[in-house]
């Protein structure tokens, strides 16, 4: 088999808000079909550079192309942000869950909404989707019904529902119960198996080791490291990665 092609390519971007570069300068390529963990410090710029592949931030230099989309600050029409945003799916920390649908609904929401896909076929989708995360008899229930751990499959369902090139996860389990994290991780884990590509922000440093085949290491805004995650995670690797990986693991 030959090398994976790289399906995201970010070149100088830098993100400004209010007249402070939260992104500065930065630069990276993700393969198709990959898995790639973002880790740093808080404040280092982590969900901001995750939003901006889904343009909830726009960029204020730079570009970003995912595919055949491309996205620069010069060129923010609707059309395009639509072509660019129509790659990506993104898992919020907080489920961001219709309160008012039902969870088939939620599920049905980005196939008929996006996609003008029929109802009936989005109903059967959604419902093979929640059959294969345990949740198909809760399909007529509403959120509100469900743990937060249900809730964030249900998110993560609905996301693979669009069927996208590309999944963004938003640490998907810092709003959770301890005991919720695993099953949530689990869900991702299998995603893993698949060929989609995906783009998450964790600091579950062993959950990375687990199933992320490259990782990005931000700080002050900028990727200090971008390399395999066999190099950058073990014990071997960069120093300041270390010495980051110790106080996660002394808090957590």
């Amino acid at each position: 088999m030959g090398e994976k092609k790289d399906l995201i390519k970010a070149k100088n971007v830098v993100v400004k808000i209010h007249d402070k570069k939260i992104i500065n300068n930065v630069d990276f390529n993700i393969k198709k079909g990959s898995i790639t963990a973002v880790i740093g410090p808080s404040g280092s710029g982590k969900t901001t550079l995750l939003r901006t592949l889904n343009q909830l931030q726009t960029i204020s230099e730079g570009t970003i192309t995912i595919g055949d989309a491309k996205i620069d600050n010069a060129n923010l029409s609707r059309q395009t942000i639509n072509d660019f945003r129509a790659k990506s799916a993104m898992v919020f920390q907080n489920f961001n869950l219709f309160k008012n649908m039902t969870i088939i609904e939620n599920v049905m929401a980005p196939m008929i909404l996006g996609k003008n896909m029929k109802w009936e076929k989005a109903h059967e989708i959604a419902m093979g989707l929640l059959e294969k995360v345990g949740l198909e008899k809760f399909a007529e229930k509403y959120p509100i019904s469900l743990s937060g751990g249900q809730q964030q499959r249900v998110s993560i369902v609905r996301a693979v529902a669009s069927n996208p090139e590309v999944l963004l996860f938003d640490e998907p389990t810092s709003a959770l119960d301890p005991e919720m994290v695993s099953e949530v991780l689990n869900i991702i884990a299998s995603l893993a198996d698949g060929k989609i590509t995906m783009i998450i922000v964790t600091h579950e440093i062993e959950f990375a080791k687990k199933v992320s085949d490259e990782v990005l290491f931000l700080e002050n805004g900028q990727i200090l490291y971008q390399g395999k995650t066999q190099l950058l995670l073990s014990s071997d690797g960069p120093k300041r990665i270390q010495k980051f990986i110790e106080k996660v693991n002394y808090v957590s």
